[in-house]
C-alpha cells in the first residue's frame, strides 16, 4: 500500500489543507500588520510576543510532546486532562511572578525597544499557550485531527478579523494587535479544552478501561525531550534576542521579523507531516516506523522545495509593491529560505526519532545547533545586521538537519540519502496527490452546482 492510500496520508492531507488556510491567513496578517504598524511598530509587536513565547518554552518541560506520546500510546484521557490542568496552573503561578520581578532588568537590554506596559499585558498569554498546547497535544495523540484542525483554521481566520477590526478600523496600533492575539488565542484554547472534554466523555463510555498516565512518567519522558524543545525554540528566536540586545532598533527588528514570517511559510508542509508522524510512530511497530519515515522525509523535502521556489518571487514582488518600506526584508528573507528548507527535514526526522522514544539524541543535537547559532549571531550581527542574523540561522539550521539525518539513518538502518534525496517515487506521489485534490475540488463544485 502506498503512502497516498493510507489513513495516515489522508490525515496529513487534512492537516495540510488546514495549513494552507493558515498560510493564507498568516500571510494576510503579516502583510496587514506590516502595512498598518510600519517597521517600528511591527518590531515592537514582535518583541512583546517574544516574552510570553519564551516563558512558554521555559515552562513546558517537554510536557506537550510527552502528552502526545502517551495519548498516542493509549493512556486514559481523564488522567491526561488532570495532568494538563495541574501543569498549566502550577507553571503559570510559578513563572509569572518571576517574570514580573526580572522585567525591569530585561527592559534595559533585550526588550529596550518594546513598550513596557504591553510587556506586562502580554503575560496573560502564558496560561493560554500552556493550556492550548497541552490539551491540543491530547487531540494530536488520539489522532483527532479533523476536530483540532478546524479549530486552528478558525483561529487563523479570527486573527485576520481582529487585525482588521482592532488595528485597521479602530487604530489601536500595537496594543490592538496584542489584544486581538489574546482574544483569539483564548477563544481557541477554550474550544480545544471543550473538544477534549467531549472526547473524554465518549471515551469513558467505552467498555475497555485504558491505563492512566502517571505524572512522574510524563515528566520523566518530557524532561528527556525538554532540552531539545527548549533549545530548538531558542535557536529559532535567539536572533531576535540578540538583535534586541545588540541593535535595540525596533525598525530593524520589524524588517527582520517580516523576513522570518515570509520564510517560515514553507513550514506548513513539514509541520503537517511531523505533527501526525510523531504519534503514528509512537503507536506503530518498529519495522513500520523505520519503513515510512525515510519516504515521508523525502516527500516532505520535495514539496517544501517546490513551495519555496514558488514563494520566493511571489514574496519579493509582494513586498516591493505592497510594502515598499519593508524592502530591507528581502535580503535576509532570501538567506533564510534555504535554512527553512533544511529545517523541514529536521522537523520530520525529529518526529521519527522522538516517536521511537529516543529524545536524548534530539536534545543533544538541538543544544549543539543552539550554541552554534548564538556564536554565529554574535559574530555576524555587528558587521552585517539583520542579514548576519539570517546567515547565522541558515548555517545552524543546515547543521541541525544533517546531524538529525545521520542519527535517523542509523536508527532506520539505511543511508542518509534515504531521508534527503527525493526521487521519482516522491514526484509520482506528489502528482497523484495533486490529481486527487483536483478531483475532490471538481466533485465538490459539481455537488454545489446541483
Amino acid at each position: 500500500m502506498t503512502p497516498a492510500a493510507t489513513p495516515f496520508a489522508r490525515r496529513v492531507a487534512g492537516v495540510f489543507v488546514t495549513r494552507l488556510l493558515q498560510f493564507a491567513s498568516t500571510i494576510a496578517v503579516a502583510f496587514l500588520l506590516a502595512r498598518l504598524l510600519g517597521p517600528e511598530g511591527r518590531g515592537a509587536y514582535s518583541l512583546v510576543l517574544l516574552l510570553p513565547s519564551t516563558l512558554f518554552a521555559l515552562a513546558q518541560l517537554g510536557l506537550p510532546s510527552a502528552v502526545t506520546y502517551f495519548a498516542g500510546s493509549g493512556r486514559s484521557m481523564r488522567s491526561l486532562v488532570v495532568i494538563a490542568v495541574a501543569s498549566t496552573v502550577a507553571l503559570t503561578a510559578l513563572l509569572v511572578p518571576v517574570a514580573l520581578a526580572v522585567l525591569p532588568a530585561l527592559e534595559e537590554g533585550v526588550f529596550q525597544a518594546a513598550p513596557a506596559d504591553l510587556l506586562r499585558l502580554a503575560l496573560l498569554a502564558l496560561p493560554i499557550q500552556l493550556g492550548a498546547s497541552l490539551f491540543g497535544s491530547i487531540l494530536w495523540g488520539r489522532q483527532l485531527v479533523r476536530r483540532y484542525t478546524l479549530i486552528l483554521a478558525a483561529q487563523s481566520i479570527g486573527s485576520l478579523v481582529m487585525v482588521i477590526v482592532l488595528v485597521g478600523m479602530a487604530g489601536l496600533g500595537v496594543f490592538g494587535a496584542l489584544l486581538g492575539y489574546l482574544l483569539v488565542t483564548g477563544a481557541s484554547a477554550a474550544a480545544v479544552i471543550l473538544t477534549v472534554r467531549r472526547s473524554g466523555l465518549a471515551e469513558e463510555a467505552e467498555p475497555v478501561q485504558r491505563p492512566p498516565a502517571r505524572p512522574r512518567e510524563l515528566l520523566g519522558y518530557g524532561l528527556r525531550l525538554y532540552p531539545a524543545s527548549l533549545t530548538t525554540f531558542l535557536s529559532y528566536r535567539s536572533d531576535l534576542f540578540l538583535l534586541g540586545l545588540l541593535l535595540g532598533d525596533a525598525g530593524a527588528i520589524g524588517l527582520y521579523t517580516l523576513a522570518v514570517s515570509l520564510a517560515e511559510i514553507v513550514f506548513h508542509v513539514p509541520d503537517a507531516i511531523a505533527t501526525i508522524l510523531y504519534p503514528r510512530v509512537a503507536g506503530a511497530q518498529r519495522e513500520e516506523a523505520d519503513r515510512i519515515a525515510p519516504s515521508i522525509s523525502r516527500f516532505s523535502l520535495l514539496v517544501t522545495i517546490l513551495a519555496a521556489a514558488a514563494l520566493i518571487p511571489t514574496a519579493i514582488v509582494a513586498v516591493l509593491v505592497i510594502l515598499p518600506d519593508f524592502a530591507g526584508s528581502i535580503d535576509p528573507f532570501l538567506v533564510l529560505v534555504p535554512g527553512t528548507i533544511a529545517l523541514s527535514v529536521s522537523k520530520v526526522v525529529s518526529g521519527y526519532v522522538s516517536g521511537l522514544g529516543r529524545p536524548l539524541p534530539v536534545g543533544i543535537i538541538a543544544i549543539v545547533a543552539l550554541v552554534a547559532n548564538i556564536v554565529l549571531n554574535l559574530v555576524l550581527i555587528p558587521p552585517l545586521g539583520i542579514t548576519g542574523a539570517a546567515l547565522a540561522s541558515l548555517i545552524s539550521y543546515g547543521a541541525h538537519a544533517l546531524m538529525m539525518s545521520a542519527v535517523a539513518s542509523r536508527l532506520a538502518h539505511t543511508s542518509m540519502g534515504a531521508f534527503l534525496l527525493p526521487g521519482r517515487a516522491e514526484a509520482g506521489l506528489l502528482v497523484g496527490r495533486l490529481r486527487d485534490l483536483a478531483r475532490g475540488v471538481r466533485a465538490g463544485a459539481a455537488r454545489a452546482g446541483r
